[in-house]
């Protein structure tokens, strides 16, 4: 039940904080939609372990991986928009390893993969197969989200 209560309430202060209002219809609906959400979600939220995610210096963490996220889509945005211009892009398919224990690590860094313009994770094994529409044998796509997906998922 805590773990319901709990659930409930992060949703529904995420619902008045992305529709800023606080009229009684919308507030019905926020309550309507977070139990929803608390009556799906609230097993998989809270598992065993899961307590460790509440430390602060992982939510720390985080929004430096999304400050960070947000810097290399502007530059990825810019790059994809120079190939564009100019006509010359050296698309390959690479075999990227990585070093994550955990679903979540991986799934964290193969979607920041994917959402980066110019880069699409393809396949997620032993190790990523990345599609990479400009490919540079010095760089590697996620190697600096790796390290920083790792303090907040590891």
């Amino acid at each position: 039940m805590i773990r319901f209560a709990f659930t409930f309430l992060m949703a529904f202060v995420l619902w008045i904080l992305f529709a800023l209002t606080l009229q009684p219809l919308e507030l019905v609906i926020g309550v309507v939609m977070a139990l929803a959400v608390a009556g799906a979600s609230h097993k998989l939220m809270f598992h065993r372990g899961a307590g460790r995610m509440l430390h602060p210096l992982r939510w720390g963490a985080a929004l430096f991986y999304v400050g960070a996220l947000v810097c290399a889509e502007v530059k990825a945005h810019l790059e994809v928009s120079r190939m564009i211009i100019t006509g010359k892009i050296r698309p390959a398919f690479v075999e990227v390893p990585f070093d994550l224990t955990r679903d979540s690590s991986r799934a964290l860094l193969g979607n920041t993969i994917t959402i980066t313009p110019g880069t699409l994770t393809v396949k997620a094994g032993s190790k990523f197969l990345i599609h990479w529409l400009d490919y540079d044998k010095k760089g590697s796509p996620g190697k600096n989200f790796e390290r920083i997906g790792r303090m907040i998922t590891e």
